[in-house]
C-alpha cells in the first residue's frame, strides 16, 4: 500500500497547482513583466504585433531604431508617421519630447512605455482595473512615469494631447461612430491620430476566428467579425469626425519574419488622420 505523505508535505503536483494558482492571482503583474498585455493575453493579435514590433525596434534603452517602414513592422509605423506629422529627424531619439500622447486602451503600457521613452507625456486609458494596476507597476519598475488611468476617452473633458493612439480597440466597442469622435475631441490642434484595427474579410475571419479561437489561441468569443471595420467605413468615421485622412497601411503576415507593413490591407491595418 503506498504510504500516505506527512502532515504538512505537499504532492508535486498539488504543488503545481499551488504555484500556477498563485500565478494567476497575480496574472496582471506577472504577465507585464514578462513582456504580455493582460488585457488580451499574449495570444491576441494586438500583443503579438507589438511584441514582434519591440523585438525589433526597441533597443536596450527603449528606443525604437531606425528602420525602414517596410521591415520593421508597427512600431516603425508610429515612427514614420511622428516623424513626418511634424518634420522630426528620424535619428532623432527623443522626437516627442515636449508633447502629450494618449494611449487608449493601453492595457499593460506595451505602447505606452516606448511612446514615453520617446520623450512624450503619456496618459493611458483602460476600462480594466487590473491592466491599470498593471501597467503602473511595470512602469515604476522602468522608473517611466506615465499617468495611467481607469476609464474611458469621455473621461478626459478638457485634456488634448498631440497624439492620440488607440490599437486594436475600435471592433470591441458598441458605438464605433462615439469612439472615434470621442478620440477626435481628445486631439490638440494640430494632433495626430493613429488606430488599428483588424479588416472586415475572409481572411482575418479565417486568421482570428476559425484559427485563433478555435485553436484556443485567443478566447472564444473575443471577435466578433460583423464589428470588423474596413478601411473604408473607419476613414469615414474619422472624417466625420472632422479629421483628414493622411495615411492607411496593411499589416501582413509572413511567415518567415512575423508581421510586416504591407500595401495589402485584407489582414490588419493601421490608419493615420490628423486634425483638418
Amino acid at each position: 500500500m503506498r504510504a500516505e505523505p506527512a502532515s504538512g508535505v505537499v504532492r508535486p503536483k498539488q504543488a503545481e497547482r499551488s504555484a500556477r494558482k498563485s500565478f494567476r492571482c497575480s496574472a496582471a503583474a506577472r504577465l507585464v513583466e514578462r513582456g504580455h498585455d493582460p488585457t488580451f493575453d499574449h495570444r491576441s493579435i494586438r500583443s503579438r504585433i507589438l511584441r514582434q514590433a519591440g523585438r525589433r525596434l526597441v533597443g536596450p534603452q527603449g528606443f525604437l531604431r531606425d528602420a525602414p517602414p517596410d521591415e520593421s513592422g508597427a512600431a516603425s509605423y508610429l515612427r514614420a508617421r511622428i516623424d513626418e506629422a511634424w518634420g522630426l529627424d528620424f535619428r532623432e531619439r527623443h522626437p516627442l519630447a515636449g508633447k502629450r500622447a494618449l494611449d487608449v486602451g493601453c492595457g499593460a503600457g506595451l505602447l505606452a512605455e516606448p511612446l514615453a521613452r520617446l520623450g512624450a507625456s503619456v496618459t493611458g486609458l483602460d476600462a480594466a482595473r487590473e491592466n491599470i494596476a498593471a501597467a503602473r507597476h511595470h512602469a515604476e519598475g522602468q522608473g517611466l512615469a506615465i499617468d495611467y488611468r481607469v476609464g474611458g476617452v469621455e473621461s478626459l473633458g478638457d485634456e488634448r494631447f498631440d497624439l492620440v493612439v488607440s490599437m486594436e480597440v475600435v471592433e470591441h466597442v458598441s458605438d464605433p461612430a462615439a469612439f472615434i469622435g470621442g478620440l477626435a475631441g481628445a486631439l490638440a490642434p494640430d494632433g495626430l491620430l493613429i488606430l488599428s484595427t483588424p479588416n472586415r474579410t475572409p481572411l482575418s475571419k479565417l486568421a482570428l476566428i476559425t484559427v485563433g479561437e478555435g485553436l484556443g489561441m485567443v478566447p472564444k468569443g473575443t471577435h466578433d467579425h460583423s464589428k470588423f471595420l474596413t478601411p473604408e467605413e473607419l476613414g469615414a468615421l474619422v472624417q466625420q469626425a472632422g479629421l483628414e485622412l493622411v495615411d492607411t497601411t496593411g499589416l501582413s503576415f509572413d511567415p518567415r519574419t512575423g508581421f510586416v507593413l504591407s500595401t495589402r490591407l485584407t489582414l490588419d491595418y493601421f490608419l493615420t488622420a490628423r486634425r483638418a
